[in-house]
């Protein structure tokens, strides 16, 4: 199970803060203080263009609250190491690739 606040440096990247809020086997739901700043269509634009890109097999689902700033993924645990895919997201240049996306 992910707990806690999670900013693990990967090696040569910068990562975008965020804390998980809740898991379970499944679904968890991680705080990323950046949504705040995002519309409401940019977020569900955002969750599209996540659940539906390259990584995104066995991504059953994924929400974002702006209020919040939560983003809520359902996920097959057997197929998402979701520690992974989490990690993957938070790297600056990922979300600057999904940012170029959104348009």
């Amino acid at each position: 199970m992910v707990k806690g606040t999670v900013k693990k440096a990967v090696p040569g990247k910068r990562m975008i803060s965020y804390s998980v809020k809740h898991h379970i086997r499944g679904r968890i739901r991680i705080e990323v203080p950046l949504l705040k700043k995002m519309t409401p269509a940019e977020l569900k634009k955002l969750a599209g263009t996540i659940s539906t890109g390259p990584r995104a097999k066995g991504i059953k689902d994924i929400s974002a609250n702006p209020l919040t700033g939560s983003i809520t993924i359902t996920y097959d645990p057997v197929t998402v190491d979701i520690k992974s895919f989490i990690r993957d997201l938070a790297s600056v240049e990922e979300a600057r690739h999904l940012a170029l996306q959104k348009d």
